[in-house]
C-alpha cells in the first residue's frame, strides 16, 4: 500500500511539472507573438513617417517608439503621423 502511494505521489509530481512547462510555453508563444506584432507596427509607423517626413523626422520617430511599451502609446504617434503636417511639428509632439 505504502508503495502505491509513492508511485501515486511521483506521478501527480511528474504531471504537475509537465503541465507548469506547458502553460510556460503557452504563455512564451503568446507574449512573443503579441512582441512581434507591436515591433511590426514600430516598424510600419517609421516607414509611414520618412515617407511623409524625410528621414529625420523617422529617426526621432524611431526613438520614440523604442521608448513607448504600451499600445496606447503606439496609437498616439501613430495618430501624429496623421495629424501632423510638417515634420517639425511632429518632432516638436513627440514629448507631448
Amino acid at each position: 500500500m505504502e508503495y502505491l502511494l509513492e508511485d501515486h505521489i511521483r506521478e501527480w509530481r511528474a504531471e504537475l511539472h509537465r503541465e507548469g512547462i506547458a502553460q510556460g510555453v503557452e504563455q512564451g508563444i503568446a507574449q512573443g507573438v503579441e512582441q512581434g506584432i507591436a515591433q511590426g507596427e514600430r516598424n510600419a509607423l517609421e516607414r509611414l513617417a520618412e515617407r511623409r517626413f524625410g528621414a529625420g523626422a523617422a529617426r526621432r520617430l524611431a526613438a520614440a517608439l523604442s521608448d513607448a511599451p504600451g499600445r496606447q502609446r503606439l496609437d498616439e504617434l501613430g495618430d501624429l503621423i496623421v495629424v501632423c503636417r510638417t515634420a517639425e511639428e511632429l518632432v516638436g509632439r513627440l514629448d507631448d
